[in-house]
């Protein structure tokens, strides 16, 4: 992990950054994140909030932003994390980013 934001940049540069990002998907993904959208989520919320442990709703993108249709499509993600954290009682606060990179 300490190594994975110059592997990534490397691989963009050489143009292997679909085999690094598997690789990335397949080992240490899953510790940092729950998926990638909020069907893959779901069922790691509903464990973590079963064993009385709460989540925390991060949509992030970075780099992905380049005009205003971009923006309205993150505002859209990030109300659609509000409205699922209303489902669980362990869920108390959204996290978002309120900048563009």
């Amino acid at each position: 992990v300490k190594f994975a934001p110059t592997i990534i940049q490397a691989s963009i540069y050489t143009k292997i950054d679909s085999l690094v990002f598997w690789i990335i998907k397949k080992t240490f993904f899953k510790h940092f994140c729950a998926g990638e959208d909020l069907e893959e989520v779901r069922p790691v919320i509903s464990k973590l909030h079963d064993a009385a442990i709460g989540s925390i709703l991060d949509y992030s993108a970075e780099g992905a932003v380049g005009g205003e249709e971009d923006l309205d499509t993150s505002a859209e993600k990030i109300m659609e994390t509000i409205v699922l954290g209303q489902d669980y009682s362990s869920i108390k606060f959204s996290c978002l980013k309120v900048t563009t990179p």
